[in-house]
Order: structure tokens, then sequence, then C-alpha cells
């Protein structure tokens, strides 16, 4: 649920005929027309199977989806979407709002296009109604595109949902310094 490394991939400098930039497994960088290949998912990374959801359920759904980030692995963070995803994202500029689909695509070329990323959260305790669960998080996202490290932190509100017995992210309120 990141938005400043987004910006990063759309501010890099391209060749005029490249609109992919991708980093393969190795940290090389190309810039190509095609789509960039998958690199290999982990299969072990999985959304968290519960009956209900719980503060301990959250806490650990966070910290796979942060494992399937920093391991660059655009399917296993997909898993943690739910069907129903929506996301906003506010900054000095305004707030933007995105469905699960088109918020994917943005965190598939995010994480293609990065040498390294790293991201460290600090939550609060998750509040947990009826069938959905609340928590604010302070999250310092860093990462390296083109050999330059940048990041940034942002406050994050997360929703959590049961979907087919896992929990996913229903919706995410991000704000960027």
């Amino acid at each position: 649920m990141r938005y400043l490394p987004l910006l990063a991939v759309l501010l890099l400098p391209l060749p005029a005929f490249a609109i992919n930039v991708c980093t393969d497994a190795a940290g090389k960088v190309s810039y190509q027309d095609d789509p960039c290949p998958e690199l290999p998912s982990n299969k072990a990374i999985q959304p968290v199977r519960a009956s209900k959801l719980t503060p301990r359920v959250v806490q650990d759904t966070i910290s796979r989806y942060s494992q399937a980030l920093q391991a660059r692995d655009y399917a296993a963070a997909r898993r943690f979407h739910s069907s129903q995803l929506v996301v906003e994202i506010t900054n000095k500029k305004g707030t933007a709002r995105y469905d699960g689909r088109t918020f994917g695509e943005m965190t598939r070329r995010v994480l293609q296009a990065a040498q390294r990323y790293q991201v460290s959260t600090r939550c609060d305790t998750p509040k947990i109604e009826a069938d959905r669960a609340m928590v604010t998080c302070q999250v310092n996202e860093q990462m390296v595109l083109n050999n330059k490290p940048m990041g940034g932190t942002s406050t994050e509100q997360y929703v959590f949902v049961l979907e087919d017995g896992q929990a996913r992210y229903l919706s995410v309120a991000a704000k960027t310094d």
C-alpha cells in the first residue's frame, strides 16, 4: 500500500522508446517495450488463514504482506488484496483513489523496477468490529531504483476482512508527508 515508490518509478529518466523498467533477480535493470517477465513467486507467502479476525491475525497479515513486498514478489503480494480492495492516497497535491486492479498494477510495476525494496511498519493495536479489523500504522519504505536510494514515511489506515477464509486488505488510506 505504498505511494512514494510509485512516484519514484514514474519520475525515472527513461529512454524514449521504453515503457517498462525491469529488474531481474540478480538486480540487473533493463528498459523495454514488452512487459517485464515475472520473477518466481514464493508459494509459502500466503495470507493468514483464520475463522475470525483477531489482533494477531491482523499483525501476521501485515508482516506477511511486508515479506512479499520485500521479496519483490508481486504474485504473493496480490494474494493479500481483497477482491473489493480500494486504496486512497493523500499527499500535498490532493487525494487519489484506486480500485484493486489499478493499485495491483501500480504495485507490480514498482516491484519489477526496484532493485531493493524494504518496508517497516509500526502499528497500533487493531480494533475488531464485527467482520472487520482496522489498524493505523506508521510505514517507512526504502528502495533502490536505478542505483538511487529513495524512500519516505506515511501514516496508513488498513481495513481487513476475511475472504475465502483468509485475512485480506479491504481498504487502505495512506497519508504521506
